[in-house]
């Protein structure tokens, strides 16, 4: 009858740490993905008063090195890109972040498990899109590197379950 509760009790113990560890993950990153995108908007906010390149280029806005800035023109035709040549660029009329982003934001994973790339598109005056995105880590990459520790937490929460279950049962 010991070993039957001993065995309830770490089962217990296991499943709720499980679950408590992957819920504050998921809780954290909906936490960071708000925060990224409250950013692209404030940033969307303060650079949509600019009615050109060159009043984007001197508005005196801080604009951080990983936030990547696209004018797209009414026609989809790429104006301006701070990170690649706008000329060789094709048209991004169809892109579906550019439509989903129109509405009000979107967010799209990239290929790969580590990044995410968050969007964040506005119209401008004159018509063209000032289109904002810049790449994060993704929950999976988050949590991949947050496991090693949660692991140890782990480990350390199940031998405390295991020897208060044994002195329990002892008694």
């Amino acid at each position: 009858m010991k070993k039957k509760i001993n065995k309830m009790m770490i089962l217990i113990a296991t499943v709720t740490i499980l679950l408590t560890m992957v819920l504050i993950t998921v809780v954290y990153y909906d936490l960071f993905r708000r925060q990224v995108l409250e950013d692209l908007k404030s940033y969307g906010l303060l650079l949509s008063n600019c009615s050109s390149v060159e009043e984007i280029e001197q508005s005196g806005v801080p604009v951080e090195s990983d936030l990547r800035l696209t004018i797209i023109g009414s026609d989809g035709r790429v104006l301006y890109d701070n990170e690649a040549d706008s000329v060789a660029m094709g048209n991004h009329s169809s892109r579906p972040e550019i439509r989903e982003a129109m509405q009000d934001e979107a967010v799209r994973n990239s290929e790969t498990l580590s990044r995410s790339t968050f969007y964040y598109a506005i119209r401008l005056a004159d018509g063209s899109i000032l289109r904002l995105s810049k790449d994060a880590r993704s929950i999976y990459s988050i949590f991949s590197q947050a496991l090693p520790m949660m692991v140890g937490i782990f480990i350390v929460l199940l031998i405390l379950c295991m020897v208060a279950a044994k002195v329990l049962t002892a008694k």
